[in-house]
């Protein structure tokens, strides 16, 4: 082969490696990903210890969240009881709600005797723990935040210990943590009051609603997410997202005061357009109640009065 074909043929496998190396390029270049930033998380669950000086009622171990006064998930993974060494828990709701406790039976010797009591100390119920049938749950419907309850365990034997304050909306079966089983709002214009208020985030949870704007009804819209006074631990921390049918955020707002509002405009569309409603919280800690709206504004006039005596629309000075 003579130098000239061999140096056509090296640059033509050079030409062609290229357009390989070009055509790559492009190709990798369209392999693009669309990445949400999404706050950061931190479960609100908190382990506690068996303080060991709660074998009484009356010297019961008072559970709760840090910083607050009531619970919010608290679990004892390993706790343990023996014959004179009872174990007894006192506790209370950070929020109005539900009130849920649940204990398993881990091993020993003997059954868990295991007791459910009101802050003066009698007895609301209780329940035999064996190993056929290990757990105990139970719901403390309604709960006051005020009041306190207390759990009495006795027997030879290891257990778990789990105390929660559901949120209002999951507890009450939505489980509206995802678009596709967001509580329905219905149309705009047309929700109920009622609807929008006394929902709770009790721990790092995302509460979504959906609702459907009218056809033909375009412009601004305000969905706000407000924290009652004294409601919660301060800042907020609350955030909440708009989002359109396909799961896109049009407006947000996280904010650390008592108030965020996310701002959007609706389009104007022949036939009603759904939106979702995404509200979270990113603190531990944050034990919130929130109120929504979703409102359009009205019209701002604005102008100058003056006085006019006579009637005939120019400025009278007196």
């Amino acid at each position: 082969m003579s130098r000239l074909s061999t140096d056509s043929s090296r640059r033509a496998r050079s030409h062609s490696k290229q357009k390989t190396c070009k055509a790559r390029r492009t190709r990798d270049k369209r392999r693009t990903l669309m990445l949400e930033p999404l706050e950061s998380r931190q479960m609100l669950s908190v382990a506690f210890l068996d303080s060991e000086d709660n074998d009484a009622l009356g010297s019961a171990q008072v559970v709760t969240h840090p910083g607050l006064a009531g619970v919010v998930d608290s679990q004892l993974a390993a706790g343990a009881v023996q014959s004179g060494d009872d174990d007894a828990f006192q506790f209370q709701a950070a929020v109005d709600g539900d009130l849920k406790f649940q204990v398993q039976r881990s091993s020993g010797t003997t059954d868990i005797t295991a007791g459910l009591y009101d802050a003066s100390d009698t007895l609301i119920t209780s329940q035999t723990l064996t190993a056929a049938a290990p757990t105990w749950s139970y719901t403390i419907s309604g709960v006051d935040p005020a009041d306190a309850y207390k759990v009495l365990l006795s027997g030879d034997a290891t257990y778990s210990l789990r105390i929660w304050n559901p949120d209002r909306a999951d507890d009450a079966g939505a489980n509206n943590n995802m678009p596709l089983t967001a509580t329905d709002l219905g149309s705009f214009g047309a929700i109920a009051p009622a609807d929008l208020q006394d929902y709770t985030v009790t721990r790092p949870d995302r509460d979504y609603f959906k609702f459907n704007m009218p056809a033909h009804s375009p412009g601004r819209l305000d969905v706000t997410v407000t924290m009652p006074t004294s409601t919660g631990a301060a800042p907020t921390n609350l955030g909440v997202r708009v989002r359109d049918a396909n799961g896109r955020v049009l407006a947000a707002s996280n904010s650390t005061g008592n108030v965020d509002t996310a701002t959007f405009n609706a389009p104007d569309s022949t036939s009603p357009t759904q939106f979702y409603v995404e509200v979270y919280s990113d603190s531990v800690g944050q034990v919130n109640q929130y109120d929504l709206s979703i409102t359009r504004p009205g019209s701002k006039v604005s102008g100058y009065k003056f006085n006019d005596f006579n009637g005939d629309g120019f400025q009278d000075i007196g």
